[in-house]
């Protein structure tokens, strides 16, 4: 059996899961925003706790490795890696705008998409993004938007449909609207979404 830690720092709530052969077991996520360093630590412990599963059973460690907070990252990585050092564990980097898709794409399961735009809001006028289609082959590569107008409309057939999640949806609400174009309110960005994608890896 293969279990993976998964750590998910890039945003202002943490979160932890391990998955079993890409299977998620458990997730625990943060409550207190912007508090990675204090939170992380027991998380993990907790999540192998639920799971019943010392650290040292692990096959390896999954982290976002952004976009997002630079701190978030820095204290995700620093974790992971520390763990790996001491465990002798191979680390895998997922990036985070992939991740998201792979969520989105869980939570419309049944819905007609054809293609996943992640918006991770970049502070002033940008937003980090990328365009993936629904196998998560990479459209149009993770790049900094400035917010004046929604060019992944322009790489694909007007009549396929597009779903827009993340933080940076707020920026470009005005411009999101239109019959093919879907946005998910309240997205979270969790570990968890990681599980498949960090097996496959």
């Amino acid at each position: 059996m293969t279990y993976i830690l998964q750590i998910e720092t890039s945003h202002p709530t943490c979160s932890v899961s391990i998955s079993q052969d890409g299977n998620t077991l458990h997730e625990v996520n943060g409550t207190e925003v912007n508090d990675h360093a204090g939170q992380l630590a027991p998380m993990i412990a907790t999540c192998a706790d639920m799971c019943n599963i010392p650290l040292s059973a692990l096959s390896a460690v999954a982290v976002s490795i952004g976009p997002g907070s630079y701190t978030g990252l820095r204290i995700g990585l620093s974790t992971a890696k520390g763990i790996c050092y001491g465990l002798q564990l191979p680390l895998i980097c997922i990036s985070t705008l992939v991740s998201m898709a792979a969520g989105a794409r869980q939570q419309m399961e049944g819905a007609s998409v054809d293609y996943l735009c992640p918006l991770i809001d970049a502070r002033r006028m940008e937003v980090y993004t990328a365009l993936y289609d629904k196998n998560l082959q990479e459209v149009i590569a993770p790049s900094a938007l400035i917010v004046e107008a929604v060019p992944m409309r322009d790489s694909i057939d007007s009549n396929q449909h597009l779903a827009f999640f993340g933080s940076g949806t707020d920026k470009l609400s005005s411009l999101l609207q239109g019959e093919k174009n879907t946005i998910l309110t309240n997205y979270k960005v969790l570990s968890s979404y990681m599980s498949g994608l960090a097996i496959d890896a």
